[in-house]
């Protein structure tokens, strides 16, 4: 998962090195994590929504199958 994240943001460790030393590179570091962790976050979040979204397709396809018994 945290591959394809830094495939989807472009981020490599050559692209997260920085001209202006550690404080900078510091700072650069942190908010690429924070900016990777979020959008991780985003992906957990899309898969259960798309988890659910099956689950209530398969709840309303059962539905109608059980009122065509009846």
């Amino acid at each position: 998962m945290r591959k394809n994240v830094n495939s989807i943001i472009g981020l490599s460790a050559e692209a997260s090195r920085e001209p202006f030393g550690g404080a900078a590179n510091a700072s650069s570091t942190t908010q690429q994590q924070f900016l990777k962790d979020v959008l991780v976050q985003f992906a957990k979040m899309n898969q259960n929504e798309q988890s659910l979204l099956s689950n209530l397709q398969l709840l309303a396809n059962n539905a109608v199958l059980a009122s065509q018994h009846f």
